[in-house]
């Protein structure tokens, strides 16, 4: 920003000394703890887990030069015609226009975008989750657009909103189709909500289009904002029927009664990260590393490298818990083991030794 507006007065307004001192007495004493307990830590975070991730294909996230394209378009929806304008703004007259010393904060906010934007594109770990950052700038330049309330405009943004709901309604049946015998009741559970959310954005982009045709700017603009926000509140409620894939939660309240600390617990050909969180305990990993690698490899006896050292250790101690896919808990009953089923859920099973 400094160099294309040629604004150097910014520099003489920022706290640089006290700034950088207070960020590092917030941010330093828990990277300072975690390294002194474990050695390497601040390599493996610092170095592997940025820069390995950037410029090497280490973290298996690939992805294209334009994987972020659609999702910021996404992201953006129903506001592309004041995102459209705003990039419009930004032209050569706009920046020259910057009087010296002024600041001129769509500028910054975009140089904030773009290099955002470039940067994960270019790298070689790609998730859609990276250019969240960007998404409060964004908001703050098109909500710059939204508050000329522009009729033309709006229009477009209330026939996008329909758009996107009926795109919803039309594929809500779809997800029973292709749903599998295990996550059908799930879809089932979830098409109510969808489809409530989606015609509830529906209503409100038909009012909106109405509104804005008879120049009721402001009603229009609060209508399309306001449908789309219940709507997606209402989207994600519904999403609660998928916890029982995503969350280890109903799997651990069905453990709770078997679950003791003196009790091993092991976690067989997976690792479900919020497992551990509800049984207040860890598990011991076997046949699986993911991204647990760098404690692995810092504490080997702690893990156990495949399924038949776990057999081993299984059938030595009195009392045991785990959890497991469905498929590996298949594998284990030709193999003989001895385990009792004490939970279950779309994916895994919890079983412990009888």
């Amino acid at each position: 920003y400094t160099l294309i507006a040629r604004d150097w007065k910014r520099w003489k307004q920022l706290h640089v000394y006290g700034g950088i001192a207070l960020f590092i007495v917030i941010a330093a004493p828990w990277y300072v703890l975690v390294s002194l307990r474990n050695p390497g830590f601040a390599f493996h975070f610092f170095i592997f887990e940025h820069f390995y991730r950037f410029f090497t294909p280490e973290a298996h996230r690939p992805g294209a030069w334009w994987y972020f394209s659609p999702v910021l378009l996404f992201g953006l929806l129903p506001w592309w015609p004041q995102f459209v304008r705003a990039i419009v703004g930004l032209s050569r007259r706009t920046v020259m226009q910057t009087q010296p010393g002024q600041f001129n904060y769509r500028l910054f906010l975009w140089t904030w975008c773009v290099l955002v934007f470039l940067l994960f594109s270019f790298s070689s770990s790609k998730l859609a989750s990276y250019i969240l950052p960007i998404f409060p700038a964004l908001a703050l330049l098109v909500g710059y657009e939204l508050a000329q309330r522009r009729r033309g405009d709006l229009l477009p943004s209330a026939l996008l909103g329909m758009a996107l709901a009926v795109a919803g309604l039309w594929l809500a049946p779809t997800l029973l189709r292709a749903g599998s015998d295990i996550s059908l009741p799930m879809y089932r559970a979830f098409l109510p909500w969808l489809v409530g959310g989606c015609a509830l954005l529906l209503i409100a982009a038909i009012a909106a289009f109405i509104s804005a045709y008879f120049r009721q700017t402001s009603a229009a603009t609060l209508l399309i904002a306001a449908g789309l926000f219940i709507a997606t509140q209402v989207v994600t409620s519904g999403a609660q029927a998928f916890s029982p894939v995503y969350s280890g939660h109903s799997l651990a309240q069905q453990i709770r009664a078997y679950n003791r600390p003196d009790i091993p617990f092991y976690s067989l050909n997976d690792y479900q990260q919020s497992l551990p969180f509800y049984l207040k305990r860890t598990l011991t990993l076997v046949a699986y590393q993911g991204e647990l690698y760098y404690g692995i490899q810092r504490a080997p006896q702690q893990w156990i490298p495949d399924l038949d050292t776990f057999i081993k250790r299984w059938q030595s101690v009195p009392q045991a818990l785990a959890v497991m896919p469905a498929a590996t808990y298949a594998v284990l009953q030709k193999k003989g083991v001895p385990m009792q089923v004490i939970g279950r859920d779309p994916q895994r099973v919890a079983v412990k030794k009888p």
